[in-house]
C-alpha cells in the first residue's frame, strides 16, 4: 500500500501521465471502499497516505517545510538577508508550482468523473 501511494505521489508532483487516475475525490471513494470492507483496510489506506503526505513535506519544494528549514540553516550559515530575496523569489515559484498540482488533481477528478459516468 505504502508503495502505491508513493508511486501517486510521484507521478503526480511530476505531472506524470494519468489515465483513469482520479484526484483526491477519487482516493476518497477509494477509502470508502475499503472502509466498507473493514475498519481495519480503511485504516491502512487511511495511514499510508498519511505517511506519504508526511513525505511529501520533507521535499524542499518552496513553500512547503523542508524548505523553510533549508532557508533557515543557509541563513544561520551564510548570515541573514543574503539570501532573502532568493528565497522570496523560489517561494513564490514554489507556491505557484503547487497551486499547478492542486490544479491538476482537480482537472483529474472532473475527468474520473466523467469517465466513471460515461
Amino acid at each position: 500500500s505504502l508503495e502505491l501511494f508513493s508511486n501517486i505521489a510521484v507521478k503526480y508532483l511530476l505531472f506524470n501521465r494519468s489515465d483513469g487516475w482520479g484526484g483526491g475525490l477519487s482516493c476518497l471513494v477509494t477509502f470508502g471502499a475499503a472502509g466498507v470492507k473493514s475498519i481495519a483496510a480503511w485504516s491502512t489506506c487511511f495511514g499510508c497516505f498519511a505517511i506519504v503526505l508526511g513525505l511529501i513535506h520533507f521535499i524542499p519544494i518552496p513553500g512547503l517545510s523542508a524548505f523553510g528549514i533549508l532557508a533557515h540553516t543557509a541563513e544561520s550559515v551564510f548570515g541573514r538577508g543574503r539570501f532573502e530575496k532568493h528565497i522570496l523569489n523560489s517561494m513564490l515559484v514554489g507556491i505557484l508550482y503547487l497551486l499547478a498540482v492542486y490544479i491538476r488533481l482537480a482537472i483529474a477528478d472532473v475527468f474520473w468523473l466523467v469517465d466513471l459516468f460515461t
